[in-house]
């Protein structure tokens, strides 16, 4: 299968099941959601310890810049701990609950794809389904762990980079490129081994089974796969682009509107973008999915020997 038709099966599957839409962005934006309640909560929770004493309070009372940073300055001294230990908590907990929505979110949506595969698999065997289950785990563990580093190695490479002089002008240039150059090779790895693990969901039984038959995927259908993530990257940097553009119209635009207005626009603006990236990685998996269901060499743990969601065209392997 080329490019051009997997495209093509991926937006027809999607068009035929519109549900799969919502029950991403139900689990997207629930995490997202619940992510920005935690944070929020966690913030107070942190304001709250802090004490603030007369003194502080006369001193920012005075709302000179020289006395307020004093006063800040002692009510956030020796809070550094605290606010560490509830980042490394809040961050965990985030993790463990991405890693779990996301596995289960998968699952749905690949049932959704590819109707009555699995559970077929659940009544044929009684370790097949919680078996299905246990590599979205891990899968998505690679993932959040992948992320998690690649945060880590961006923080080192500030670090890194804040080790030169930025007392001479020379340095202080150095120190900005290594910062970029750093951030840039992070990236790359990132995205890289990110996209690979994505493609691993539709590939191989088991966790690291799924990721040798990306492997594979890959290697046999190259050309096919990269077509693919070429057409939703270019789609999904136009929209971004054309989200940008709106942003920033609305905000130029502010004084002539009432900022109730300008807030509301820029939601709408927002949403609507992450609605439609919601929708392209839909549509990108199931077109990595028709790909796989094409190759009957590539084991895919989610594929059958019908893909009934694809069109009746596609010849049954």
């Amino acid at each position: 299968m080329n490019a051009a038709s997997a495209i093509r099966e991926g937006f027809r599957a999607v068009s035929r099941q519109p549900a799969l839409l919502l029950s991403e962005i139900a689990w997207r934006w629930s995490f997202a959601g619940a992510a920005c309640l935690l944070i929020a909560l966690t913030g107070l929770e942190y304001l709250g310890s802090l004490t603030v004493s007369q003194a502080d309070l006369l001193l920012l009372r005075t709302r000179h810049p020289a006395l307020v940073a004093r006063a800040i300055s002692d009510i956030f001294r020796d809070s550094g701990a605290r606010l560490a230990e509830g980042t490394v908590i809040v961050v965990l907990a985030l993790l463990v609950f991405w890693i779990a929505a996301a596995s289960v979110g998968e699952l749905v949506t690949l049932r959704a794809l590819l109707p009555g595969v699995v559970p077929r698999q659940m009544l044929r065997s009684k370790t097949s389904g919680p078996k299905t289950f246990r590599s979205l785990l891990g899968i998505n563990f690679l993932r959040a762990s992948l992320a998690f580093a690649a945060v880590l190695a961006g923080f080192s490479g500030m670090v890194l980079a804040g080790l030169i002089d930025p007392t001479n002008s020379e340095d202080l240039s150095i120190a900005a490129n290594l910062f970029l150059v750093i951030v840039m090779i992070v990236w790359l790895l990132w995205s890289g081994l990110n996209w690979l693990l994505t493609l691993a969901i539709v590939s191989g039984e088991d966790t690291f089974g799924s990721i040798s038959g990306a492997v594979d995927l890959l290697r046999r259908s190259s050309s096919a796969i990269t077509g693919v993530s070429g057409f939703f990257a270019f789609v999904h940097a136009f929209a971004f682009l054309l989200a940008g553009t709106a942003f920033f119209g609305v905000i130029g635009v502010t004084t002539q509107i009432s900022h109730r207005a300008a807030a509301l626009l820029l939601l709408i603006i927002a949403l609507a973008y992450f609605a439609f990236v919601d929708f392209l990685h839909i549509v990108r998996l199931a077109a990595y999915a028709a790909i796989a269901q094409s190759d009957p060499q590539i084991p895919t743990a989610f594929a059958a020997p019908e893909f009934p969601l694809f069109s009746e065209s596609q010849p049954a392997n």
